[in-house]
């Protein structure tokens, strides 16, 4: 099959951006027919109440972003819908009851969102980015805000618009925006961040989680494949192997990484102290080469077919996903009574 009939240059990363048009103020509607929508909110305590969605069933993508670009930094959860059709029309995998009617779709996904980002808003502030905040966000995941764009008479070819003024070039293992090379840091093990974003406070970077679903019956199903032939004559230990780490309402591929922009003078040394720092501290992770590719698009918002690994996983609820504010900026009588000791201590070695 040729593809210059359709004048398709697949050198263009336009042509593998899914990204279509803003069909409603709220709501990015893909080529492939999917919906995605942005929430930003703030973190919030540990101790907050769970947040209250129902089981999401397999066609979800969850997209913890947090954007630390220049001197702002904002946290960001995508969602992204691919609705599933029966050959009698109706979708099947909703947040409540089946669609009669799949041309129901768009504004079923307006109303989802709002509904998501309510949930959210009972623990935190939280809200929906509408129009141009969504080209915005879209803009920065993939040139971390060198170029932005200004609001269209008509939003739609997002594809085309937000990539215009970004050069890219896709190398054997490797890829270089602007120039500069893209770096993908897998972190396996889910440690709260908050030390490593404060060393990264001078470093533009996206840190981001995400998580393809599915529901409690598609899990026992995946799992039984991926481990088919494990433990062969003795299940009971393959039972012990899982039972930790599918618990919970929320199940569904995970993966965790770091993504950076670096030029080519800084990108050895600064290679090199992330390499340090991180060993230092214990962080299990993995510095992406072979599999950069395919992780990288896997932060792409939209992109829910890049970056699916099993084993799946499970969550208690959304709210474990999601960022807490950082300990370290909030201080309670204890630790002011400590550090006020301390210093009474050094003086009194002083001799003061």
């Amino acid at each position: 099959m040729s593809f210059q009939e359709y004048h398709v240059d697949m050198t263009k990363i336009y042509e593998w951006l899914p990204w279509g048009g803003l069909t409603a103020p709220n709501m990015l509607e893909q080529k492939d027919g999917s919906f995605v929508g942005i929430i930003r909110y703030k973190p919030y305590p540990v101790e907050s109440p769970a947040i209250g969605l129902p089981e999401l069933p397999r066609g979800w993508t969850l997209l913890v972003d947090r954007h630390h670009i220049g001197d702002q930094t904002g946290d960001y959860l995508t969602v992204t819908w691919n609705p599933f059709e029966k050959a009698d029309k109706t979708v099947i995998n909703t947040l409540d009851a089946p669609l009669a009617d799949i041309s129901k779709c768009r504004d079923y996904f307006q109303m989802a969102i709002e509904t998501i980002a309510e949930a959210v808003g009972a623990v935190t502030e939280a809200r929906t980015l509408r129009e141009k905040e969504i080209l915005d966000y879209l803009t920065e995941t993939l040139n971390f805000g060198r170029h932005y764009v200004p609001w269209p008479e008509v939003p739609l070819f997002l594809d085309v618009l937000l990539s215009q003024d970004t050069t890219f070039k896709m190398e054997p293992n490797g890829i270089r925006v602007d120039g500069e090379r893209i770096i993908v840091v897998s972190l396996m093990g889910m440690r709260h961040p908050k030390k490593l974003f404060h060393m990264l406070e001078g470093v533009p970077y996206r840190h981001v989680r995400r998580f393809v679903t599915m529901n409690g019956k598609q899990l026992e199903l995946d799992r039984r494949r991926y481990t088919r032939g494990w433990c062969s004559g003795r299940r009971y230990i393959l039972k012990g192997i899982f039972e930790e780490i599918q618990q919970g309402s929320l199940h569904g591929y995970y993966s965790e990484c770091l993504v950076f922009c670096m030029n080519d003078l800084n990108y050895d040394r600064f290679l090199a102290f992330l390499t340090n720092y991180l060993t230092r501290e214990k962080y299990l992770c993995r510095f992406e080469d072979y599999n950069l590719k395919d992780i990288w698009w896997g932060t792409i918002p939209g992109v829910f077919r890049a970056d699916v690994e099993p084993p799946a996983i499970g969550f208690a609820e959304l709210g474990e996903l999601l960022l807490h504010p950082d300990v370290r900026q909030k201080r309670d009588d204890l630790d002011i009574a400590a550090d006020k000791l301390e210093k009474q201590v050094v003086l009194r070695q002083k001799g003061v």
